[in-house]
């Protein structure tokens, strides 16, 4: 049997908030177990329905919690992920960007006619150009006219 998953403070909270959703919580008490509902006041995974039915509704926090020894980083964007295969690089999210950057590289290249040693390389160079664009400008003006109060 695997040991109970003890939670940080943060994911205690999330665990909290996702109680609530539980079909069997009314006013913090269990309607099976008649009784207070122990997933609401402990920082461990006690019940077994909320593991079965609610807690897969926020995916982050279930992997945190029942995949630990499987969780790997993403390479781009640093997130923990439990990938679906052994060559998994990329969380979700970022692998369906990499298809996109993919299909553009392709496409760029068959327009222009240009060969890459490194597609990948290329592929990271956009990816932080992107994200460059994207950063939001730092235009700050800290000047006071005069007769402003500050």
């Amino acid at each position: 049997m695997k040991p109970i998953p003890h939670l940080t403070y943060q994911q205690y909270r999330t665990t909290r908030k996702l109680v609530h959703r539980c079909c069997n919580y009314d006013e913090g008490n269990c309607l099976v177990l008649e009784c207070v509902c122990v997933q609401s006041i402990s920082y461990s995974l006690l019940c077994r329905w909320f593991r079965a039915a609610v807690l897969p509704q926020d995916t982050g926090l279930c992997a945190a919690l029942l995949y630990r020894d499987q969780m790997k980083p993403c390479v781009i964007c640093g997130a923990s992920f439990v990938p679906k295969s052994n060559r998994a690089k990329y969380c979700p999210n970022c692998a369906l960007n990499m298809k996109e950057y993919i299909e553009r590289l392709s496409e760029y290249m068959a327009s222009t006619g240009r060969t890459y040693k490194n597609h990948a390389a290329t592929i990271r160079r956009w990816i932080a150009d992107d994200r460059r664009k994207a950063a939001p400008a730092r235009d700050r003006d800290y000047s006071v006219k005069e007769g402003d109060t500050v």
